[in-house]
C-alpha cells in the first residue's frame, strides 16, 4: 500500500480577497459591538444613579397639569410622588390567587385623583378579605 500525496493548488487571488474582506467586515462588526457596549455601560450607570437618587428621595406632591409641559424626563422620571384621591368602590374587584409562593388576596381597584385622572391600584390583603377601607380620601 502506497500513500499518494495530492498536490495542493494555491488559492486564487479572488478567494484570498473574499476571505480578507469577510474577515475585515467581521472585525469591524465586533469592534462596533464592543464600542456600543462601552457606551451602553456609561448610559446604564447614569440611569442606575438617577433611579437610586429619585427612589431614595422623599415623596413630593404630584405636579398639577399646569406643570406637565415643563416636566423633563431626566429630572422627573422615577420621582416618588404623594397622591390623594378617593376610592371608586363600585369598580373594584376582589382577587384570590394561589401560586408556588403561596396564596393571597388582592383588591384591584380604582382611585379617582384630582385633575379628573383615575388611577388603577392594587392592595394585598392580609388573611381573608373581610373589610375594605370606607369611602373617603386616601
Amino acid at each position: 500500500m502506497t500513500l499518494t500525496t495530492q498536490q495542493q493548488t494555491p488559492r486564487s487571488s479572488r478567494t484570498l480577497a473574499a476571505i480578507f474582506i469577510a474577515a475585515a467586515l467581521a472585525l469591524a462588526g465586533f469592534l462596533s459591538l464592543g464600542i456600543w457596549q462601552i457606551e451602553r455601560l456609561a448610559w446604564k450607570e447614569a440611569l442606575i444613579a438617577r433611579v437610586a437618587q429619585h427612589v431614595n428621595a422623599a415623596a413630593v406632591p404630584a405636579p398639577g397639569p399646569e406643570v406637565w409641559p415643563r416636566l423633563q424626563r431626566e429630572a422627573d422620571e422615577y420621582r416618588r410622588l404623594q397622591l390623594t384621591g378617593r376610592f371608586v368602590h363600585e369598580r373594584e374587584t376582589l382577587v384570590r390567587a394561589s401560586t408556588e409562593l403561596g396564596s393571597g388576596s388582592w383588591v384591584l381597584g380604582w382611585r379617582r385623583l384630582p385633575w379628573r385622572l383615575t388611577l388603577w391600584t392594587w392592595s394585598r390583603l392580609k388573611g381573608r378579605p373581610r373589610t375594605r377601607p370606607g369611602p373617603g380620601e386616601v
